[in-house]
Formats: structure tokens, sequence, C-alpha cells
């Protein structure tokens, strides 16, 4: 009985320290990153083939060739040609668990700047 008792409480033991361990991160894919996305001053719509921009404060839009998306395990970096025909791209990670925010990551030309999923 006591023996019993014993490996029960040895397996609530470890089902709770399985419970606390975390999840395994998942890789980041096409999923994660197509469709509309807002932040404080714009709107990026991608496809895997384009990127939309819009911005709030005149309603300006653009329009921008995607070249390639490169996955890694938390972040994706998306080329584009900009107006002047070259390749430029931006890397954006740190997406949220519902896949409902993501920011730009800090670069050259850009602060790391917070996006939301928008309609």
């Amino acid at each position: 009985m006591i023996r019993q008792a014993r490996v029960f409480v040895l397996a609530l033991l470890i089902l709770a320290a399985a419970s606390l361990w975390p999840a395994p991160s998942r890789a980041i894919e096409y999923k994660d990153i197509l469709g509309s996305w807002c932040s404080k001053t714009a709107q990026l719509t991608f496809t895997r083939d384009s990127m939309r921009v819009k911005w709030f404060d005149d309603n300006q839009m653009a329009h921008y060739q995607v070249t390639k998306f490169k996955f890694e395990s938390t972040t994706v970096q998306i080329y584009w040609v900009d107006m002047d025909k070259n390749e430029v791209s931006a890397v954006y990670g740190e997406f949220s668990a519902d896949n409902q925010q993501m920011y730009l990551q800090k670069n050259e030309n850009a602060p790391r700047r917070e996006y939301r999923r928008c309609q």
C-alpha cells in the first residue's frame, strides 16, 4: 500500500513537472507572416510575391515585389525590390503564440516596431 502511494505521488510529481516544462517553439513559416499587419504608422500586407504598404498619415500606398523569404527558427527575413530597383530586406520576429503580434527587428533604416494583425 505504501509502495503504491509512493508510485502515485511520483507520477503526480512527474506530471506536474512536465506541465511546467516550456513547449518547444515551432519554426516560423509562410502562414505566420502572410496577410495584413498594422503598426502605429502603416499597414503592411504580405503575399508570397508582394508587399503592399499603406501609410496612415497621408494614405499613400506602395507596392513592392517580394523576391524571397528566408525563414529561421524564430524570425523571417523578407527581401523585396525597392523603388530604385535594389533588393533590400527586413527581419520580423518575436511572434506571439497566438500569431497576432510581431516586431520588425531594429536595423540601420528603422527602429524596432510592433505590428499587430489587422483587416
